[in-house]
């Protein structure tokens, strides 16, 4: 990852399924539009417009959309921000005022889903990303990830990691209902 902080604003068609997968980096979603299931470890659950989610760093996760909840231009729409597995770790080393912050993201092993005030914050940071460059984007990104550090409105999901032969066997069945 060459920058420290990838903001991808995301429109699919719902047919372009998300497979289980795993990433070098931290994953924050925000869905805007859409509805469909979420795959986190061996943890399938449903996913509906406005939850956000964060992935820590190699968690098997995938997204397959309901094709009958999309925008007006039939897409689906979220935001994804992604940022380097290390950044946490790395970030003291320059604002060491923020170790204490990156102590708490280092101990995320499971997803978190945000939920309340948090959540509506976590959105409208993302939302106010989007029209500016990434030099811009950098005080909302850090101060995103004082927010995550510090805030207690959260519900872990995908709870176990999913094994190769139980993401097979789910990606199959999924395959089937489709």
């Amino acid at each position: 990852m060459e920058q420290s902080f990838i903001y991808d604003d995301v429109l699919l068609s719902p047919k372009q399924q998300i497979p289980v997968h795993t990433q070098k980096e931290w994953e924050l979603s925000y869905v805007i539009c859409g509805q469909g299931t979420r795959f986190l470890g061996e943890e399938r659950q449903p996913f509906r417009e406005g939850e956000v989610i964060l992935i820590p760093p190699q968690f098997p996760h995938g997204w397959f959309f309901d094709s009958n909840s999309t925008d007006e231009n039939g897409c689906i729409h979220n935001i994804t921000l992604l940022f380097a597995s290390d950044l946490p770790a790395r970030l003291p080393s320059v604002f060491p005022e923020f170790a204490q912050k990156a102590a708490i993201l280092n101990t995320i092993r499971v997803p978190r889903k945000f939920v309340g005030k948090a959540a509506f914050r976590i959105t409208h940071l993302l939302e106010d990303m989007r029209p500016l460059s990434s030099a811009e984007r950098l005080p909302i990104f850090l101060q995103l990830l004082i927010l995550i550090a510090q805030n207690t409105e959260t519900e872990a999901s995908g709870c176990r990691p999913m094994n190769k032969t139980l993401r097979n066997a789910e990606k199959f069945r999924i395959f089937l209902q489709m």
